[in-house]
């Protein structure tokens, strides 16, 4: 995996969930749209994307999305946000 860039000062943050995003399939996924809107941020001098955590929720634990029934949380977590989206929001290399 890459080298974290440390952050220095201000920064402009927007919070999207990937749910929220159109697709053919009625819910949003890391495709086309997620990365158009990841170039409209850096054209924008946003530094970070916040999302809730990507798994599913149950009702035994209130339905948090932090509180996950799913032990894919981890590699979810450290494949497709830091390595993919990391890349191209510019903060791995």
């Amino acid at each position: 995996m890459g080298q974290v860039m440390p952050l220095s000062g201000r920064s402009f943050e927007v919070f999207v969930h990937i749910t929220s995003f159109p697709t053919p399939y009625g819910v949003g996924d890391l495709g086309p749209t997620a990365y158009h809107l990841i170039e409209i941020l850096k054209e924008l001098g946003f530094r970070h994307w916040q999302i809730l955590p990507l798994h599913s929720t149950s009702d035994d634990k209130g339905n948090s999305p932090y509180s996950s029934p799913s032990t894919l949380q981890e590699i979810i977590y450290r494949y497709l946000l830091l390595s993919r989206l990391g890349k191209a929001l510019g903060l791995l290399r």
